[in-house]
């Protein structure tokens, strides 16, 4: 049983959840810069191209908005304090805001469990998956992972006991 999963698990039976979605925005103002950003590539560019389009309009956009951000950094995934795997997230805005880019007809299940992947891996507290595919409007979702389940995640090593 991996720690601080199981809760998020059962959780994602739910359609909200206050340790998954929240409603209290944090970081708001730089969110909301990034959701301007991204409504402003999806406007533009319309849903039919591919994944890498969407990510290099967005880093347009985002250094035309003055915001810093790095493109498909590794972090490491750790068992008992052992290095077992990397992950890659898209697009980190700020230091503070992973972005998770799609372009697909409507997002999966399986997407948002990437987020919250990647959200453990990094210690981030905020995301957001991006769905450029979607017909007629940007499709996203705004994730939030709580300081408890952060700190419960397997992906931090731990001294081997």
């Amino acid at each position: 049983m991996l720690r601080g999963w199981p809760r998020i698990i059962l959780l994602r039976r739910f359609s909200v959840s206050r340790v998954i979605v929240s409603m209290e925005l944090l970081k708001s103002e730089l969110t909301h810069r990034i959701l301007g950003c991204a409504f402003a590539v999806y406007n533009e560019l319309g849903p039919f191209l591919r994944e890498y389009a969407y990510q290099n309009a967005m880093e347009y956009a985002l250094a035309d908005a003055r915001l810093a951000w790095q493109r498909q950094q590794l972090f490491d995934v750790f068992f008992r304090g052992r290095r077992v795997a990397r992950g890659k997230y898209d697009l980190l805005v700020e230091d503070q805001v992973i972005l998770e880019l799609k372009a697909v007809e409507s997002l999966h299940p399986n997407f948002v469990s990437q987020l919250i992947a990647y959200l453990a891996g990094t210690g981030k507290e905020v995301g957001f998956l991006l769905n450029f595919g979607h017909l007629g409007t940007l499709e996203y979702r705004r994730m939030v992972l709580t300081a408890g389940h952060r700190n419960k995640s397997s992906f931090y090593p731990r001294p081997s006991a």
